[in-house]
């Protein structure tokens, strides 16, 4: 396949639809795929569209909730990332049989430097009548971007430019295409096609164009957004008139702590210095926490395309390794990394980009459950490694053969990949069990927050839950600002999204990009530990932020309640008046039950049941009744989620206690 095409498919009238697909399905060029993202369409255009399954070379995407064209843009490329050139169209209008050939012809002949061809086009009405074009698609210097949007509706451009752009932005709706332009052509030149190859409708209900200047309010909003993107690209292009990425654009520090991982750090740093897109635009600093295994030694030997330094720590803990990184850093963002994650290649660049064009503050997380990849085998395995460990035996020749060859090692570990191999995707695939394969009990559930909430998280009330440490970046002055990690976590658990929920507080927002999901490379882990550690860091975290979204945490895990149902519960809650009885009480039940968890004893009382209402005595029967009353028209009045958190909470012994 060489060209992926995106159509965003919103509620669109059946016979505009038929004659955009029917168009193509006329294509002379063939070597395509179209992905048809259904984006909250009503069934009357999710039939028009799947009528066309068998037609064409097509998936189809369906989604109930509108999240609009950004975020289907985004839905719909990430399914053709094998595609050489990408392009998307729009479900009204109607594209010449050439369409697609002669763009492909066109991006074949140019130079590798030319990332983005774009042809005339006809401009109709809803009859499919032929008017006048008021602003002539043309041939134009790239550098005009920033006075107008010259690319019209006809475009083809190549994958590997766009990836290092970033994705489309849904902050800039409804001008999110010419923000994505200026991006692009600040990676590479543009070339025009003087020839007409598609036919753009407007003038009919479903038309965005029509939308747009029929709406005041709309039309202003659109002015506004370009506005802001063109002064971002200003930003960007500040020190540099050609209007192209150079060193002195934004920068970044990769920090990473490191205690006794010389073998997986070596990797992650080879995987570092093959980053693309990036060269120059970012500096390493390993906080080595007072290893013992020859570490800052090694690193000693060691060249890199970038910038090294080694900080020489003792041994104090994660949290506080990484704060001296932090403040050690020399560029405004911060990329926080584990010693033993391998990133793919064009992971840096791309949370640069993410950054040029946030609104604000913002933390980038590259995936929320990275692929699991075996560079060493280990004596000892808990059995979801066992279990990964026999996936790829059976499917991996590779993998087969060099376990096979490598032999036993005296330290019960034998070594696999090679710093060389980290530059050879096709080795890495071969070595790795992706989150779909592994089935970690949490990547279900991020993926239900991703499809409800986009990549953006928006309207999410729990956000902060992204930000894991091991592979995240955001401003240094916010982490500052914040106070940086706390160092009283020096054990695993809760010290990434305490930290995270405090640069929430701030303001901060939140993207998650599954595309610069990285490779953790496996070891043994003590699983008692760690649930031991984790309970006693998230009771200091409840005491240390007494909030309901903390003390109702503890249910986000598999069988419980689902971050989904925190977040109706939440919801419902918020939306109860201050002093109301029921308010009051299942706070007082939450705060407890989490205690609860975090000591571990409420898994004594799982098969327990009470009263619901029994435990409300201890307050005084008045404050039952009233409890009682509220309970009822709450639940009347449509609060199901919170009346049936509290019928949960309620179930468990609380002692005794007041209002």
């Amino acid at each position: 396949m060489r060209v992926g095409v995106v159509m965003p498919l919103f509620t669109q009238e059946p016979h505009y639809l038929d004659l955009a697909l029917d168009s193509m399905a006329r294509q002379t060029f063939r070597d395509y795929r179209l992905v048809v993202v259904v984006d909250g369409a009503d069934d009357r255009t999710a039939a028009a569209a799947e009528r066309w399954r068998s037609r064409l070379p097509m998936t189809l995407r369906f989604r109930r909730d509108n999240r609009g064209i950004a975020h289907s843009l985004n839905e719909g490329f990430a399914m053709l990332e094998t595609a050489e050139y990408w392009t998307w169209i729009s479900s009204d209008n109607v594209y010449d049989p050439d369409f697609l050939r002669v763009l492909v012809e066109t991006l074949d002949r140019s130079p590798p430097r030319v990332g983005l061809v774009y042809s005339r086009y006809r401009i109709i009405d809803a009859r499919g009548r032929q008017l006048p074009d008021p602003i002539p698609s043309q041939e134009w210097p790239k550098e005009r971007l920033l006075d107008f949007c010259f690319i019209g509706p006809s475009f083809l451009y190549r994958r590997q430019f766009a990836q290092l752009a970033g994705p489309y932005e849904p902050f800039f709706d409804p001008v999110q295409d010419y923000e994505f332009w200026l991006r692009l052509t600040e990676y590479c030149d543009i070339r025009h096609i003087p020839v007409a190859l598609m036919s753009y409708r407007i003038h009919h209900p479903s038309s965005v164009t029509t939308r747009l200047y029929a709406d005041p309010a709309l039309d202003r909003t659109r002015r506004e957004k370009a506005l802001q993107a063109v002064n971002a690209a200003r930003r960007r292009r500040s020190q540099n008139p050609n209007g192209e990425r150079r060193p002195e654009g934004m920068q970044l520090s990769v920090v990473i702590p490191s205690f006794n991982a010389r073998e997986p750090l070596l990797l992650t740093l080879a995987a570092l210095d093959r980053q693309e897109g990036a060269e120059g635009r970012f500096e390493v600093i390993v906080a080595d926490d007072g290893s013992t295994d020859g570490t800052a030694e090694t690193l000693a030997t060691r060249t890199y395309r970038f910038p090294l330094r080694v900080l020489t720590l003792k041994h104090g803990g994660k949290c506080r390794a990484r704060n001296e990184g932090i403040q050690a850093a020399r560029h405004p963002l911060i990329l926080s990394l584990d010693a033993d994650m391998i990133l793919p290649p064009l992971a840096v660049a791309g949370h640069l980009a993410h950054h040029e064009t946030a609104p604000g503050p913002l933390a980038v997380v590259g995936g929320w459950v990275p692929v699991r990849i075996y560079p060493r085998l280990f004596s000892q395995l808990h059995p979801e490694q066992q279990r990964d460990i026999e996936i790829l035996l059976s499917r991996s020749a590779r993998f087969r053969e060099r376990a096979q060859s490598a032999g036993p090692a005296s330290d019960g570990i034998q070594t696999l990949l090679s710093c060389e191999d980290v530059s050879q995707p096709e080795v890495l695939a071969s070595f790795a069990i992706r989150p779909s394969e592994h089935g970690h009990p949490l990547y279900a559930m991020w993926e239900a927050v991703l499809r409800r909430h986009g990549q953006n998280l928006e309207n999410f009330r729990f956000p902060w839950m992204s930000f894991i440490t091991g592979n995240v970046s955001f401003p240094k002055e916010e982490a500052l600002a914040a106070g940086l990690f706390d160092e009283r976590f020096t054990e695993w658990g809760f010290a990434d999204w305490e930290m995270g929920y405090r640069l929430y507080r701030r303001g901060v927002s939140f993207r998650v990009d599954p595309r610069l999901t990285g490779y953790h490379q496996e070891h043994f882990v003590d699983g008692e530990h760690r649930a031991l550690t984790a309970r006693q860091n998230y009771r200091y975290c409840t005491e240390k932020h007494p909030t309901l979204d903390w003390y109702l945490l503890h249910k986000s895990y598999p069988g419980q309640w689902g971050v989904g149902t925190l977040q109706q519960v939440l919801e419902e809650w918020e939306r109860l008046p201050d002093g109301d009885p029921l308010k009051i009480v299942f706070e007082a039940f939450a705060r407890h039950f989490s205690h609860l968890a975090a000591t571990g004893a409420f898994e004594q009382l799982r098969e327990v049941t009470y009263d619901p209402y029994d435990r409300l005595l201890e307050w005084g029967p008045e404050c039952a009744a009233a409890v009682r009353r509220r309970y009822a028209e709450i639940r009347r009045a449509g609060g199901e989620a919170f009346c049936r958190a509290f019928v949960e909470l309620a179930a468990f012994p609380l002692g005794g206690g007041s209002l």
